[in-house]
């Protein structure tokens, strides 16, 4: 397997580019008025969003925790804000970290750590017997229900520019007929780990929409098809990847009791700038809750850490971030069981 592994680093460019996703515990909802039973009922529809946005998972109201918290609101926030835009009032709230990830335990729902895999989305639409790709000029309601749905899941999306050099290495027939290899290819200056084509349509004689699409660089996932209002199916295929994302990278959080601290062996540290960077960016993966460094030399530096999944799920999140490499030895069939990295560093 970890061989397997080592080909797939190799040969798959996309695989360790996840990124850092903000604002996970903040959601904004729309209200009618600022009054207090406006408020409460905007509160708790915020509740529910992010510990969506949050787990990846649509969280049942129907459990007593859940219930109990709705009446409580105002026990995970930290604050809360209004923002006024065309006849329109928006209430932002701000929720306590470790009280939304209490409750996620107690509900024994996985809680979806802040990396987060960057996704290319080709959308190409037939309309009026034409067919083109999606782009802010074209279709600026489209580009802005992408945007808003990946921020409402906390998904990271990034649609391609279209300009001279990727219409001159894809088309909308290679978009449309989900052909990989030019696909891929056009995708590469934009370096996602996972790339999706979708093709938007209305079947013969129908009313409604369809939305074809589909992981282009996975041959794992299947077509997926929607139907509905054109707007209405773009947020649902949102809301399916970021369902698919968690069910794969959501890890559970609840202590684990191990006797021993998880061992880090991390070379390529070369200054004090570096061993900076490099501690900042593993205390920043949401499952280590408390590191120490306990031998530092002029090649490694080890480091203790304590975790609140398992050290497979630890693995997981390292594999996404571009900044770290697991140490392979090609002579080796047998590869260490030590977790043994070289930081890379900070790219520009």
């Amino acid at each position: 397997m970890k061989k397997l592994f080592l080909i797939l680093l190799i040969c798959c460019p996309f695989i360790a580019n996840a990124v850092e996703v903000s604002g996970l515990y903040q959601y904004t909802v729309d209200v009618d008025n600022k009054s207090q039973a406006e408020r409460s009922r905007g509160s708790k529809n915020a509740l529910l969003g992010v510990l969506k946005k949050v787990s990846g998972q649509t969280v049942s109201q129907r459990t007593s925790i859940i219930r109990a918290a709705l009446r409580n609101t105002a026990n995970y926030m930290l604050k809360f804000q209004y923002a006024e835009e065309d006849n329109s009032i928006r209430l932002n709230v701000i929720f306590q970290q470790d009280k939304i990830d209490e409750l996620l335990t107690q509900l024994e729902i996985p809680v979806w750590g802040n990396r987060r895999p960057l996704t290319l989305i080709w959308l190409a639409i037939e309309e009026d017997y034409q067919r083109e790709l999606v782009t802010k000029d074209s279709y600026p309601q489209l580009k802005g229900v992408i945007e808003n749905n990946a921020d409402k899941y906390g998904v990271p999306i990034i649609t391609p520019l279209l300009d001279l050099e990727d219409r001159f290495t894809v088309s909308v027939s290679d978009v449309w007929a989900n052909f990989p290899e030019p696909v891929i290819a056009a995708s590469s200056r934009y370096r996602p780990e996972k790339i999706i084509t979708a093709r938007l349509f209305q079947p013969s004689g129908q009313a409604y929409w369809q939305l074809d699409w589909q992981f282009t660089n996975d041959d794992a996932f299947q077509l997926n098809s929607l139907t509905g209002d054109k707007q209405m199916i773009v947020g649902q295929m949102l809301e399916s990847i970021a369902q698919v994302y968690a069910e794969q990278y959501a890890v559970l959080s609840k202590e684990y009791e191990a006797k021993d601290a998880t061992l880090l062996y991390l070379s390529g540290i070369t200054d004090m700038t570096s061993y900076i960077n490099a501690k900042r960016s593993i205390a920043s993966i949401s499952m280590v809750t408390a590191l120490d460094v306990v031998e530092l030399s002029a090649t490694q530096v080890t480091i203790a850490l304590r975790l609140s999944g398992s050290q497979a799920d630890f693995i997981k999140a390292l594999t996404f971030d571009k900044k770290f490499e697991k140490k392979y030895d090609p002579l080796s069939f047998e590869q260490s069981t030590r977790l043994e990295y070289t930081w890379l560093g900070l790219k520009p």
